[in-house]
């Protein structure tokens, strides 16, 4: 940090303490004046402690004579939160009275006033700290070094960090678009974080840890030790049936207790509505299993496209390659792209960046991809209907 500027260190009076006795004392004074207006001696009573506020009958004359003195109407003992009701209610233990407000009032003013003081007092250490400081900076050179070194060092990236799973690809080496450096294990790491990134036409993916691929590995370790011991050929994952019947009835079950996104109990209950029957209806199952989709109807909508229940209908007839699969729903994100090619006639990076504009819900983008759609869509020919 930078030398501060010069302070002085000579102590005065906190002002803490001057503004809790002014605070206490203008209380006091405000609650003095409540009380003349709220209970002012009678003529019938010598002193305010003889007429009680609990005393409604002496309250009242005394309020209709108080009034009358100031030509206003007379007093009505049922008026809202009059004075009187409210130290009786405060009395008979039924309510807040005044005095009660204003030791609340109080507290809260000494509480803020003792923060200001505690306030104060930091700043006096502070202070006291910085002519410390500024002396030893005049009396020690290396104390000068090191805060000139220090003040080199302000706002300077602290270490270069790598994601843990961010993957930046390109179609020529990456030095010749960003800055790169090598990792602790050799592996080049653009120097560009993930929006600067984009900005010079890359693109990031994140490739995640995921414990299931562990698993099937040692299951497939497991069986194929077991086939070697009986003589048996050792079993390839990469040729095993995608279309298997009994596979997805056991799925259609709801029997998918360890398999990875389909073992909870609510995606379980779709799989026995939908019934998939091929490898497509899972992968758009786990796509719509999300609040908004389930919430607005997609889901059922989608399950009762398959099995018939209603017709499957497409936006523009154009689109029916595009949505074919997913019974004229749109699920996927890839499908909002190619639905922006084929309609308003966007670039594969046109496409990316109303997907973005989508994903981010800001309103200026959308309005101006909508017109950037809509004139799109236009010159192709396609009709608002």
């Amino acid at each position: 940090m930078c030398a501060p500027q010069a302070a002085s260190s000579t102590r005065s009076a906190a002002p803490g303490a001057v503004l809790v006795e002014k605070t206490t004392q203008q209380a006091a004074l405000r609650h003095e004046q409540r009380r003349h207006l709220v209970a002012q001696p009678c003529r019938r009573h010598r002193s305010r402690r003889q007429c009680r506020p609990g005393d409604q009958r002496h309250a009242a004359e005394q309020a209709t004579a108080q009034r009358a003195r100031h030509g206003r109407a007379p007093f009505d003992a049922r008026e809202k939160r009059a004075p009187q009701v409210v130290q009786r209610q405060r009395h008979d233990g039924h309510g807040v009275g005044l005095q009660d407000l204003h030791h609340a009032a109080l507290e809260l003013a000494q509480a803020a006033v003792a923060r200001d003081a505690a306030l104060w007092e930091d700043a006096l250490q502070v202070a006291e700290g910085s002519a410390r400081l500024r002396e030893r900076l005049a009396n020690d050179p290396r104390a000068k070094e090191v805060l000139s070194v220090g003040c080199s060092l302000e706002g300077l990236n602290r270490h270069a960090g790598m994601h843990a799973a961010g993957i930046v690809i390109a179609e020529k080496p990456l030095w010749e678009y960003v800055p790169c450096f090598r990792g602790q294990n050799d592996e080049i790491v653009t120097q560009f974080a993930m929006k600067e990134v984009e900005k010079v036409g890359l693109i990031k993916f994140d490739f995640l840890g995921l414990k299931t691929l562990t698993v099937i590995q040692t299951a497939l370790r497991l069986i194929n030790q077991q086939r070697t011991a009986q003589g048996e050929a050792e079993l390839d994952i990469d040729v095993i049936r995608k279309d298997d019947a009994d596979v997805f009835k056991m799925i259609s079950r709801g029997d998918t207790t360890g398999v990875f996104q389909l073992e909870s109990s609510g995606f379980r209950e779709i799989l026995k509505k939908l019934k998939p029957d091929c490898l497509e209806d899972i992968v758009a199952a786990v796509a719509l299993y999300r609040p908004g989709p389930l919430e607005g109807g997609m889901v059922d909508d989608f399950i009762d496209r398959k099995h018939g229940r209603k017709k499957v209908e497409y936006p523009h007839p154009w689109l029916e390659k595009v949505l074919g699969d997913t019974y004229g729903v749109i699920v996927y994100q890839e499908q909002v792209m190619q639905i922006a090619q084929v309609l308003g006639g966007y670039s594969l990076g046109g496409a990316d960046l109303l997907r973005r504009a989508m994903g981010k819900k800001k309103p200026e983008e959308m309005a101006t991809q909508r017109s950037v759609f809509v004139e799109g869509a236009v010159a192709r020919g396609v009709s608002a209907a």
